[in-house]
């Protein structure tokens, strides 16, 4: 069963949500899995959190890097549930990048973890196709949306 949580969390919160509820953020295991999941939650995610960052709306899915810090090599990003890499290549071109959303007032702290967010809805852009549904690297200390998936409800 896959739960909507109407609310933001930075990823290690979000996670944690998910198991208290008995389950892990939501894992799209194929490219139909993350269709539907932007199919099923666009609608209740994007009015709000698109006025604060006009780019693009994320969701927590449940893939973070192995590495300590960040990095461009896709291979060093694994799911929760099961700890394996993905099976199908869901990055958005240019993806992952090795860095968050960095500006000059938040640089990249070294060592600062890095989490994929799944691109709900994204402003019309011609320099970064592949949205939505693509996937993005973020920082995990930011709020965003998320899913969980829970077992055995």
């Amino acid at each position: 069963m896959l739960v909507f949580a109407n609310t933001s969390a930075n990823h290690s919160q979000a996670q944690a949500r998910c198991r208290r509820e008995g389950g892990d953020l939501f894992s799209p295991y194929t490219r139909h899995e993350n269709q539907w999941m932007v199919d099923t939650f666009s609608p209740f995610v994007g009015r709000t959190e698109a006025l604060s960052n006009p780019q693009h709306v994320g969701v927590w899915i449940g893939l973070i890097s192995r590495s300590k810090v960040p990095t461009k090599d896709a291979s060093t990003f694994v799911w929760y549930r099961t700890g394996q890499a993905p099976s199908y290549n869901g990055w958005v071109g240019g993806e992952p990048s090795a860095h968050g959303n960095v500006t000059d007032s938040d640089p990249e702290p070294e060592g600062e973890p890095v989490c994929v967010q799944d691109i709900i809805w994204q402003a019309p852009r011609q320099d970064w196709p592949g949205f939505p549904g693509g996937w993005d690297d973020d920082f995990c200390k930011f709020n965003k949306a998320f899913a969980c998936e829970v077992y055995n409800r």
